[in-house]
């Protein structure tokens, strides 16, 4: 097999692997999202970020021999946490979240 076929191949597997990690946890992930965050959209966001977190990492779901659920909720827990961190070290997230100052 080729590079660019090796590659291609890769490829292809990782999104299979997404998809079919989305169609067994996407809705428990995505609640599970919702529990923590209390928002839908935020949510959306932090289960996507999770699932491509999966894919960039597909050696790491597929290398565990485990099952693959434990870790990606560990996965979202922690890209909420890193969401509150960032706004927390946002100096902007204040001015945001307070809006304009009255006049």
């Amino acid at each position: 097999m080729t590079a660019g076929k090796a590659k291609a191949f890769k490829a292809v597997h990782a999104e299979m692997l997404v998809r079919t990690l989305y169609e067994a946890h996407g809705k428990a992930l995505l609640a599970f999202a919702e529990r923590l965050t209390g928002d839908r959209l935020i949510a959306e966001q932090v289960t996507q970020e999770t699932l491509v977190r999966a894919w960039r990492e597909n050696g790491l779901i597929a290398g565990q021999g485990l099952p693959p659920r434990g870790l990606l909720f560990t996965v979202t827990r922690n890209v909420v946490a890193e969401r509150r961190q960032a706004e927390v070290m946002s100096p902007l997230a204040s001015i945001v979240h307070e809006g304009p100052a009255a006049c």
